[in-house]
């Protein structure tokens, strides 16, 4: 399974979102956790700051690897746009019948995995 994790330089409490995407990977060892960085502002990474390096750092490990970040990610923006994502962060869980998706730092991660399935 594959969880989408869509966020912007700007999602509050990214470094939270980050630990519990770890912390479901842990409890789930063949989830793939695919990080797609929705820009709000190119000009914010001329001088990023140390929430979103701190963020991103934390989802390197969720991730369990180094996923090469894309400040223009074209198959993450075009999923968000066919998930008429409306609110960051945002999960989904995709498949070739149906999406499931949750919205917010507090999502029940667990629950989106069951809807799933």
């Amino acid at each position: 399974k594959q969880i989408y994790f869509f966020f912007s330089e700007s999602t509050k409490d990214l470094d939270g979102a980050a630990k519990r995407l770890r912390e479901l990977r842990n409890k789930h060892s063949d989830l793939r956790i695919r990080p797609v960085l929705l820009v709000e502002e190119f000009e914010a990474f001329a001088r990023p700051t140390e929430t979103l390096a701190a963020a991103v750092r934390e989802l390197k490990y969720a991730v369990g690897q180094d996923f090469g970040l894309q400040i223009y990610d074209q198959e993450g923006l075009a999923l968000a746009k066919k998930l008429k994502l409306d609110k960051l962060p945002a999960y989904a869980v995709v498949d070739q019948q149906h999406a499931s998706v949750a919205y917010g730092t507090r999502a029940d991660l667990e629950e989106l995995l069951k809807c799933a399935e």
